[in-house]
């Protein structure tokens, strides 16, 4: 995980992150491709660089999990004119938007294996439901 300022010089000086950039990158210009993205913000103009890119020239989808709703993720404000204006861009391709937590998608499920309480890997929410079908085609 890179934080803090100047994360793309980061990445860069490093080269085991400047290759999962590079990776990450290459996946999404692939045609018709799609990603789902949980837990970004949309504040790393590298990464809304790369993305809004990707739409452009490859049709990229995009899906997103978030506990607000779709009405006030499409207000998001930002400081940075040039953050704005990638995410204005970056709207028009979202197929999917999932209103939930993680804990909710992936609630705590316990089963009873020879007497042990253990998670289940399973999860069975609404929210995963919806996920497996309109981004994995799964019915």
């Amino acid at each position: 995980m890179v934080l803090g300022a100047q994360k793309k010089k980061q990445i860069d000086s490093i080269p085991l992150l400047k290759w999962y950039f590079e990776l990450f990158s290459n996946s999404l210009f692939i045609d018709s491709s799609k990603i789902l993205i949980i837990g970004y913000g949309f504040n790393d103009q590298h990464i809304n660089q790369l993305l809004v890119r990707a739409v452009c020239l490859c049709g990229l989808r995009i899906h997103i999990v978030n506990p607000g709703s779709f009405e006030n993720f499409k207000k998001k404000g930002f400081d940075d004119p040039i953050k704005q204006q990638q995410f204005l861009k970056l709207l028009p391709a979202v197929d999917g938007y999932y209103e939930a937590t993680l804990s909710e998608i992936f609630p705590l499920l316990y089963d009873d294996h020879d007497g042990f309480n253990l998670p289940s890997i399973v999860s069975r929410s609404i929210a995963w439901e919806q996920i497996k079908k309109n981004f994995f085609g799964d019915s």
